[in-house]
């Protein structure tokens, strides 16, 4: 039932790590399987209840790109026609205090994959954070991190993932993610050095 989510301050879904999550959670599995289906409901209507959810999509973006479900969820929804694009860096655009000393976050090995959003002009979005990129003009920013509001709660998509490299090597982690809790709604989000 949606009020089992009381005690949750807010609820992060990180998308990297398992391909099936998604799938089975809003995909036609998740729909025919009324176990899923009850799970999935209350989460979304602890959420339109007032409370916060933060989805992190970045590796398994075009898996993400593929469900209505989700889609119609997200601040800023995946682009199908391109779901994601690997840059060697990753400037974050936000105060000092949000994003570290230098708020560039560099691929060790590879690239960072970046969910490839879309605006929608009918959809109310606030902005959180963006990013630049070296081969965009002077300037030119792309939305990293969006905001919306789902019934009295809301819902925050960040199109890089949390729980791998580079953001989990990042020195100023720490404050990044402080800035994210507190941008979420977090009332449990505090100041203090990473442990």
């Amino acid at each position: 039932q949606w009020f089992g989510y009381d005690a949750v301050d807010l609820c992060i879904i990180g998308t990297a790590g398992n391909r099936d999550f998604i799938p089975t959670l809003f995909g036609e599995a998740g729909d025919r399987n009324p176990a899923i289906r009850v799970r999935r409901d209350a989460l979304l209507e602890w959420v339109r209840r007032g409370g916060r959810l933060m989805i992190s999509v970045g590796t398994n973006a075009a898996v993400c790109a593929q469900y209505k479900s989700l889609q119609d969820l997200l601040p800023l929804p995946i682009n199908p026609a391109e779901p994601k694009a690997d840059y060697p860096k990753l400037t974050l655009v936000g105060p000092p205090s949000s994003v570290g000393k230098d708020g560039i976050l560099t691929a060790k090995e590879g690239t960072i994959p970046v969910a490839g959003f879309r605006k929608m002009p009918d959809r109310a979005v606030r902005m959180v954070m963006s990013t630049t990129f070296l081969d965009n003009p002077v300037g030119q920013t792309v939305p990293l991190v969006a905001q919306s509001a789902f019934g009295l709660g809301r819902i925050t998509v960040v199109g890089f993932d949390l729980d791998r490299s580079p953001f989990v090597d990042y020195g100023d982690r720490s404050k990044v993610w402080l800035w994210l809790l507190k941008e979420c709604g977090s009332t449990k989000a505090v100041s203090g050095q990473e442990q």
